[in-house]
């Protein structure tokens, strides 16, 4: 029987993401079993860290209005919560968070998913007389198995919403995050002049019910 304070050697030490399948190995070494003991307390904070440990989100009592630098879009974004944003000429983006709670906005010109979407055969319609709420329903529709399989989510039938830039579309979708915690989210489309304007809301599926009613408040004020 081997004590507890003699040191021992170890092969492999695997650790599997079911989701993100990354295989993280210490080679054939000889370790001690507090070195062990430590090793593993390192690689679990790790994992708390990256499943994002960061409580529930903030629930706004206000909103301000958020305007991209470019001026593709404009929309009502949550007081309190954390922000990023980044661009060019041609895109926009923010993304805003609190907790594990997330909203992403993001402008794309249509024309530009001509060449990301033309192996469907179905382009949406762009140039003059654009209508924004047949782009919208027709670039949401041809997105939809992209961003299923890159997110590994499942959309429900997708439904009309109104915006300020006019009628869009939305789906709720469901699925886990690479730790196993259930997901609960919003993907809607509108059009805003020639962008495609892309919103996609996600918080745990515990705090769906909470910051449903947040999410609905950001897609609704997308405008110009």
């Amino acid at each position: 029987m081997q004590n507890y304070d003699e040191t021992w050697t170890t092969k492999d030490l695997a650790l599997l993401s079911r989701r993100s399948r990354r295989v993280f190995f210490v080679s054939a070494r000889r370790i001690s079993v507090p070195g062990m003991f430590f090793l593993l307390m390192a690689l679990t904070v790790a994992l708390l860290a990256s499943a994002g440990c960061g409580g529930n989100a903030v629930v706004p009592s206000s909103y301000s209005t958020y305007t991209d630098s470019n001026n593709f879009f404009t929309i009502q974004a949550p007081d309190g919560w954390d922000s990023k944003d980044g661009g060019d000429r041609k895109h926009g983006w923010i993304e805003y968070s609190s907790g594990t709670a997330k909203i992403a906005v993001d402008a794309s010109p249509i024309s530009d998913l001509i060449f990301s979407i033309a192996e469907t055969g179905v382009v949406p319609m762009v140039g003059p007389g654009l209508d924004p709420s047949k782009a919208a329903k027709k670039v949401h529709w041809l997105e939809k198995p992209g961003f299923e399989e890159n997110q590994d989510v499942k959309e429900e039938r997708a439904t009309p919403v109104q915006t300020r830039a006019g009628k869009g579309l939305q789906s709720e979708f469901t699925g886990e995050n690479a730790f196993g915690t259930a997901l609960h989210g919003y993907r809607a489309t509108a059009v805003v002049n020639d962008k495609r304007v892309q919103i996609i809301c996600q918080c745990p599926e515990t705090e769906w019910n909470t910051l449903k009613p947040v999410f609905d408040t950001v897609i609704a004020s997308v405008g110009p």
